[in-house]
């Protein structure tokens, strides 16, 4: 099965708040693409809920986004894609997935 993306997806964690009503999940996100990404929540969430969202990514960096809940991918695993995000901060969420791609593909080489 062939699966396409307009985004390259990397394995990454980072921690992730998500602002919902008078609600704060806290999640960890488990991989990370230009587009969204996959996070583990201590709670549960509802498919098709918005989050404003706090993302600090393992460079550094901390963006803010607003996210949508758009498939449960197990145990309190959840897809969140960006729904309003700058230009600059998703250009910076690109940049660390090749930046966290590179350093995976220099570790297999030296392995």
């Amino acid at each position: 099965m062939t699966q396409r993306r307009e985004d390259v997806r990397v394995s990454a964690l980072a921690l992730v708040t998500l602002y919902h009503d008078d609600v704060q999940v806290r999640a960890h996100a488990l991989d990370l693409s230009g587009g969204g990404f996959l996070a583990k929540t201590r709670s549960y969430v509802r498919l098709g809920d918005c989050f404003d969202t706090v993302l600090h990514l393992p460079g550094g960096a901390v963006i803010a986004a607003t996210v949508e809940c758009i498939r449960s991918a197990g145990d309190r695993e959840y897809v969140f894609r960006f729904v309003t995000i700058s230009a600059r901060d998703q250009e910076t969420i690109v940049r660390e997935v090749f930046r966290l791609q590179r350093l995976a593909i220099a570790r297999e080489q030296d392995a």
